[in-house]
């Protein structure tokens, strides 16, 4: 089933893992559907800026996820994440234009941030993140500890405090 342009669906649930194993790897309705968004709006611009794009992981199915070493609650077991490189041009250029040339959506790059060599690439996809944390918070965080107060078990009636130093003691007693 073709997704986009360039990108078909037997490409994006791919998997030497799920064959070797023998786990099924089949999406539902929903999980194409995610798929097909993924490959119009963020694999094809991409494939289209930088020309061949390989995905190595896409679609996950919850036992899959598990042999391969993550979570059944993966963005993969939904078919939100795609995993890719583009055969001749560096990562890094690739996530360089993402973050200051085009609109792609995109919402996991700290594993980006680890792998990335060049420092102002870096800095940008840090920045991006706070963009991204900023625009999505449910809350506005007014108080943040400087501290962190830790206490021995063989007191009880021990209660914190927003207030230095941390802790009311008139309400500490030793067991």
């Amino acid at each position: 089933m073709q997704l986009s342009k360039n990108f078909t669906l037997e490409e994006l649930v791919r998997s030497d893992t799920a064959k070797e194993k023998g786990i099924e790897n089949e999406p539902g309705k929903r999980e194409i559907e995610a798929l097909r968004q993924i490959a119009i709006n963020v694999l094809q611009p991409i494939r289209d800026q930088f020309g061949r794009t390989r995905v190595t992981s896409g679609y996950r199915s919850p036992a899959l996820s598990v042999a391969v070493g993550s979570t059944v609650t993966s963005q993969h077991t939904r078919g939100e994440a795609v995993d890719f490189y583009c055969t001749d041009t560096p990562m890094d250029q690739v996530l360089g234009w993402i973050v200051d040339k085009s609109d792609l959506p995109f919402d996991q790059i700290i594993d980006e941030i680890r792998v990335t060599l060049d420092p102002e690439v870096r800095k940008k996809l840090y920045f991006k993140i706070q963009e991204i944390i900023y625009e999505e918070q449910p809350c506005v965080f007014l108080f943040v500890p400087s501290e962190l107060i830790a206490i021995h078990n063989r007191f009880e009636g021990t209660e914190t405090s927003p207030m230095r130093p941390g802790y009311r003691d008139a309400t500490f007693k030793v067991r």
